[in-house]
């Protein structure tokens, strides 16, 4: 994994706590997913503006749903409200790899258990145990 691809990583996680906002509304907690940035910024050496700067969409997306769906700013309108398996096996994937760059146990534990959340979270086991076409996936 590269730093780019971990810039990716935050703003995917940025994404999903918008898109978890957009279904549980404006108090939904999105702090596991605030610490999985600040960590992923952290563990790959990021600039703290371009962490800060998703941490912001969040909090922009918070308040974008206490006014309503509609006023949602063009630039986090485009929030995926799902993944594919494949998807989520690589944001798994890329969480684990990110956690081992981590010194600190608790902080490795912590995006650990981001990814055991996101795996329930977006239904790993749906993906696995349906047909290709019940996944929308055609041969492979």
């Amino acid at each position: 994994m590269t730093r780019e691809n971990a810039k990716k990583l935050q703003s995917m996680m940025a994404k999903e706590a918008v898109t978890l906002l957009m279904l549980g509304g404006a108090e939904a907690d999105t702090a596991e997913h605030e610490e999985a940035i600040r960590l992923i910024g952290e563990a790959w050496g990021l600039a703290e503006e371009e962490t800060a700067r998703q941490i912001e969409r969040i909090g922009h997306g918070r308040q974008s749903v206490r006014m309503g769906a509609e006023n949602m700013p063009p630039d986090e309108g485009d929030v995926s409200l799902a993944l594919t398996g494949r998807e989520v096996i690589e944001l798994e994937r890329e969480l684990f790899e990110t956690a081992v760059r981590l010194n600190d146990r608790d902080k490795r534990q912590q995006l650990f258990n981001t990814a055991q959340v996101v795996a329930e979270w977006f239904s790993l086991e749906d993906w696995i145990t349906g047909t290709q076409e019940e996944s929308g996936h055609r041969g492979a």
